[in-house]
């Protein structure tokens, strides 16, 4: 699903998925839990770490692209991107992207 996404410009280097908790200092989850403390549960994710050698000068242009891709697959209540740069030294382009999974409740509502 994430690899048909990504613009030819742009390779994936590692692609992993699992449950984003919360940090430890917040409460766990209890069955009062008010709309804030939703947001707070762990959600299952996607983290894809990707990047180019000797990147265009559109590079920015092509990821934007991915990560709409991203969001309009329908799959994702929200993509986020962590970290984009190019090491000036090898020419090289890295981004780190991370997509959260909908849920039942989200899929409900629309």
């Amino acid at each position: 699903m994430v690899s048909h996404a990504v613009p030819v410009t742009l390779a994936l280097e590692s692609v992993d998925y699992g449950l984003d908790t919360p940090s430890p200092q917040r409460p766990t989850r209890s069955r009062n839990q008010t709309p804030d403390e939703e947001e707070n549960r762990p959600k299952w994710r996607i983290h894809v770490h990707g990047g180019t050698r000797k990147p265009s000068s559109d590079v920015g242009i092509y990821l934007a692209q991915f990560i709409v891709e991203l969001e309009k697959s329908g799959y994702f209540s929200q993509v986020d991107l962590i970290s984009d740069h190019i090491n000036e030294e090898t020419k090289e382009y890295h981004f780190e992207i991370k997509a959260f999974f909908k849920t039942g409740e989200e899929d409900a509502q629309g």
